[in-house]
């Protein structure tokens, strides 16, 4: 998280980063537009990113998400998230920024 937070501030991103899925929802339930993208792993304390992504659709429907993963069968998407992007783990951070270009808004 630190080293990936680290990283795309260096880019000049604005990133919170956070270890738990939990802390997630607290922020956007919150604030539903505190943020332009999710980045999330599919391995994780709390919730998996998969269902991260399906609370955080009921608090921001059309959120972009990036689900990450070291494991390639671990994406099993519903077809309602056919927006969110998956990427294969170890994530390159050139591939990283560009999915970003395309996802976030202007």
């Amino acid at each position: 998280v630190e080293l990936l937070k680290r990283r795309l501030s260096d880019q000049g991103y604005r990133v919170r980063g956070f270890e738990h899925s939990t802390e997630v929802l607290e922020v956007l339930r919150s604030n539903p537009d505190a943020c332009d993208l999710l980045i999330s792993d599919v391995t994780m304390p709390g919730l998996t990113g998969i269902e991260l992504c399906a609370e955080v659709d009921k608090i921001r429907d059309g959120l972009p998400v990036i689900l990450c993963s070291g494991n390639p069968y671990a994406f099993d998407l519903p077809p309602e998230y056919e927006a969110t992007d998956i990427l294969q783990k170890p994530v390159n951070l050139d591939h990283l920024l560009g999915r970003m270009e395309v996802l976030l808004p202007e």
